[in-house]
């Protein structure tokens, strides 16, 4: 394991045991990565379903956790950003709870297939685009009245039944299109609302 000015860079077959946890916990970092994926031997990725990280972990970096493809579990409840492609395409990555979290970044969670519930906290404000594009089993999305804006791409080819943000005030193209399940909706008042950014959902509820 390699760790230089609070940052964790590297992981080795030693740091992963025998059940895939990746423990992280006793460790004095605040960031996970360097904006590049952490370095690990293909055949160790494979192995981590777990990973516990320490309390003092407020931000995981751009492509930190990037095709961990079988990681299950990961405690997020104290960090603050998550960075672009940080998740992308972890497989088997089922429930994320975030609760002091602020900001999701661009393709955070793209392409986690097995994702099916995110919830979040009262201080996010803004979700960028595509940070859940294709995430084609997420059906539960629970934030506070903070939001802001939702990016492009955001939430298309998902399974959200509902989002509820009052105080999102702007919607990108096609931020919840091809979302088959979505019935209600509600956002801020005279939200501004992109091109296409509901096409081929089911809205029969829509506040605004």
């Amino acid at each position: 394991m390699k760790i230089f000015n609070g940052i964790l860079y590297e992981i080795d077959k030693n740091d992963v045991d025998e059940n895939g946890l990746l423990d992280l916990s006793k460790l004095d970092v605040s960031t996970i990565g360097n904006d590049e994926p952490i370095s690990v031997d293909e055949n160790l990725i494979k192995s981590v379903k777990y990973v516990l990280l320490s309390d003092y972990v407020e931000q995981i970096n751009d492509l930190a956790f990037q095709n961990f493809y079988n990681l299950q579990e990961i405690n997020l409840n104290n960090v603050f950003k998550i960075g672009k492609y940080s998740f992308f395409k972890n497989r088997s990555l089922e429930e994320v709870e975030a609760l002091l979290l602020q900001t999701i970044d661009e393709g955070a969670f793209a392409e986690c297939d097995s994702l099916s519930s995110f919830i979040t906290s009262d201080d996010l404000t803004d979700i960028a685009p595509c940070a859940f594009q294709l995430c084609r089993n997420l059906s539960v999305f629970n934030t506070g009245d903070s939001l802001n804006s939702v990016g492009d791409y955001a939430f298309n080819f998902t399974k959200l039944e509902k989002f509820i943000a009052p105080s999102v005030v702007d919607v990108g193209i096609s931020a919840f299109a091809s979302c088959p399940n979505l019935e209600i909706v509600k956002l801020g008042e005279d939200a501004k609302i992109g091109n296409h950014s509901f096409s081929n959902s089911s809205i029969t509820d829509f506040y605004a």
